[in-house]
């Protein structure tokens, strides 16, 4: 079950999906019935479940892109990491940001020189603390236009000594950038989990008809949609109508130091009004007062009063 899904960070709503057989027809189980109107709706679907699975990854993408025009980055994990579909992505004006394989048949340009992604990482420089071991840039495309890239390396939570990479077309994505947004992929993995445990994809009927199996997933999938959709509006703060972005608008962010100002002056004025203390007496409680805070803060506040 081939499955494309859009999110916006926060809910995931799956968009398409295609149940695949195999282009070999020795894989194929059983033909396509001959009955069937090469016209309709069922022999498009059938044919589709028997090409390759690139092919149909693109046919799913490109019906996302005519209905929901403003995708701008496309996740996907190694199974899909081939430069020559990274640059298919890029052509329909998509940053990409996937999970690498180790593989020593897939090369990237660096310095100069075609490496494997391990012969890559041999030649960055490393960092000797953090989960972020290093990143370099590389060229996807060795004989055309060139497509450049960040390749990051991430120490594995699993076993330390061994690593992850991660790639991203956006040179303007930070290294922690890539590492956060591509954690948002781990949406889909929740939803396969609820599709098939909770909502019983693969329980609830048994079948042998292909249409029946795709009735059966498209009902599956607009029960999803219909959870996820209740869940947005009851806890998501987002969905509060204006009230959200109102707050918003009302709450300015200010410096710590502008905070520091606002509060130092609260007190003088609190002091001077309450206790009708003189300028001299208000003085020595304030230096009394800064004395006693945290030396982090103290340095800070010490400024402050060096500046105004």
């Amino acid at each position: 079950m081939l499955t494309l899904g859009l999110t916006d960070g926060a809910t995931f709503i799956p968009f398409a999906f295609s149940l695949l057989s195999s282009h070999r027809k020795e894989n194929q189980l059983c033909p396509m019935d001959a009955s069937v109107d090469g016209r309709s709706k069922r022999a498009h679907l059938r044919k589709e479940s028997q090409e390759k699975t690139p092919e149909v990854f693109f046919n799913l993408l490109d019906g996302a892109l005519k209905h929901c025009p403003l995708v701008s980055t496309i996740l996907f994990d190694s199974w899909f990491s081939f430069p020559a579909l990274i640059r298919k992505c890029a052509l329909r004006g998509l940053s990409v940001v996937c999970m690498l394989k180790n593989t020593p048949k897939i090369y990237y340009s660096f310095g100069g020189k075609v490496l494997s992604l391990s012969s890559l990482f041999t030649r960055i420089q490393k960092r000797p603390h953090g989960n972020i071991i290093g990143s370099g840039v590389v060229n996807l495309n060795l004989t055309g236009k060139p497509l450049l890239a960040r390749i990051v390396f991430v120490r594995s939570e699993k076993q330390k000594s061994q690593w992850l990479a991660l790639l991203s077309t956006d040179l303007s994505l930070s290294e922690d950038e890539i590492v956060t947004l591509y954690g948002k992929r781990w949406d889909i993995e929740v939803f396969f989990k609820m599709v098939k445990s909770v909502l019983k994809l693969t329980r609830e009927f048994q079948v042998r008809s292909y249409d029946a199996l795709v009735s059966h997933t498209s009902i599956v999938f607009i029960r999803y949609i219909m959870l996820a959709v209740i869940a947005r509006r009851n806890t998501d703060p987002r969905t509060f109508g204006e009230l959200f972005y109102a707050c918003y608008d009302e709450i300015q962010d200010i410096t710590l130091m502008e905070a520091l100002t606002l509060l130092l002056e609260l007190l003088k004025t609190t002091i001077k009004q309450i206790l009708v203390l003189s300028e001299e007496k208000v003085k020595e409680l304030l230096i009394y007062f800064v004395n006693s805070l945290p030396a982090w803060l103290r340095e800070k506040v010490l400024l402050l009063n060096c500046e105004s």
